[in-house]
């Protein structure tokens, strides 16, 4: 069972492909005593406000922290066309040491409830790739009402050597958040060790909408202390459960039925190659930025390198955009056969990493470092040094 982001246009026993997180055959399943109607009147169970944080530093740890598909990012070009496109800066995060996304959660529970009858409804004999292409691998088993906040924090190190005291002190402050507020020592002092920057949003009317003004890590900490009094008579959809067909005992019974592959190779593959393809995105903004001074790059030690001209920069361009599109073709392969992850994951992936065409990139060039030479009182400096007794270990 999977706790999925509502989108307006999901049902009740509709089919689902947990790879695309996208929707399928709307009548996949019946429930013969539910309604679409949520009935007010059914006693709700004790609400609590749920808060969790976790520090990020990949696209894929960021897709899992908001439970998104890898698949459905990189097919919407990244998460800026996604359904958290409000809320996910990709340049901040991009120019980030690391972030944190915090969630605070009022649920009011799910319906129908774990005792609602669920019957499997067949379209005839369906090979498995049929059967995922029409039924998906998973059905919308109910909806989880309630409030939803979601954060994140774009940390900045000034010096990257108190990195993890800074962590440390962020951890702690969003972890006690709902028992003190945070000491403004801890405060102060995060603030001259890094610069933070906040997006937020707020699940609203089935839609998350993003919060246009600009926040300070208060602003979230305060929001938070505050969200159960505001999120407590909220009666949105923030979540579909999904579930797994052969938890059906009418699927399991049902004659002619595929054998489904199991996405969850799939699904681990699609992580690894978004990261790829934001490390893609970034090359491509590479390559077009030397073309506006390419006089100031060489080219690579790499063998293959590219050119340090304009052409070579307009290859390097339409190499990485060829590589992308092959990374793309991957994905989409994986949603029609996902036993191919097996294959991918020992090196079956159809386009070259992308460490080997930054390799291949044209390089700044760097002015010549003078030699080091004993000055008046003695101490060594190179004319390149910013102070004196600085050693050459630490030059460029």
């Amino acid at each position: 069972m999977d706790y999925i982001p509502y989108h307006p246009r999901m049902r009740l026993g509709q089919g689902f492909n947990s790879y695309t997180q996208q929707t399928c055959l709307q009548a996949a399943v019946d429930f013969p005593s539910s309604t679409e109607i949520d009935d007010p009147h059914q006693p709700r169970p004790s609400q609590r406000l749920v808060l969790s944080h976790e520090c990020v530093t990949r696209p894929s740890q960021l897709a899992r922290t908001l439970n998104l598909s890898a698949a459905d990012t990189i097919a919407s070009g990244g998460f800026r066309g996604g359904r958290f496109g409000g809320v996910v800066d990709e340049e901040k995060f991009r120019d980030a040491d690391f972030s944190f996304v915090v969630t605070a959660k009022v649920g009011r529970g799910v319906w129908p409830d774990e005792k609602a009858r669920a019957v499997f409804k067949p379209f005839g004999r369906l090979s498995s790739a049929e059967f995922l292409k029409i039924y998906g691998d998973r059905y919308i088993s109910g909806f989880e009402s309630g409030g939803e906040l979601i954060g994140i924090v774009y940390v900045k190190m000034i010096d990257a050597d108190d990195a993890a005291v800074v962590k440390a002190k962020l951890h702690d402050i969003l972890a006690t958040i709902l028992v003190k507020s945070p000491e403004e020592s801890d405060m102060e002092s995060l603030s001259h060790m890094a610069n933070l920057s906040i997006s937020a949003t707020f699940a609203k009317g089935a839609i998350y909408e993003p919060i246009s003004q600009t926040w300070a890590l208060r602003d979230l900490l305060e929001t938070i202390t505050e969200f159960f009094q505001y999120a407590k008579a909220a009666d949105e959809r923030i979540h579909a459960v999904v579930k797994p067909y052969d938890s059906l005992p009418s699927f399991v019974a049902a004659s002619g039925k595929p054998v489904l592959p199991s996405y969850s190779p799939a699904i681990a593959s699609a992580m690894e190659m978004l990261d790829d393809f934001y490390t893609f995105k970034q090359l491509e903004a590479d390559a077009r930025a030397m073309q506006s001074s390419i006089e100031e790059y060489t080219i690579s030690e790499a063998d293959n390198h590219f050119e340090a001209s304009m052409r070579g920069a307009i290859d390097a361009h339409k190499e990485i955009r060829g590589q992308m599109m092959a990374l793309v073709k991957c994905v989409n392969d994986l949603q029609v056969k996902p036993e191919l992850a097996s294959t991918m994951a020992l090196g079956g992936r159809k386009y070259n990493p992308p460490a080997q065409l930054r390799a291949r990139l044209p390089v700044i060039q760097r002015p010549p470092t003078l030699p080091a030479r004993p000055s008046s009182d003695g101490s060594v400096y190179s004319a390149s040094s910013r102070s004196r007794n600085e050693v050459s270990d630490n030059q460029d």
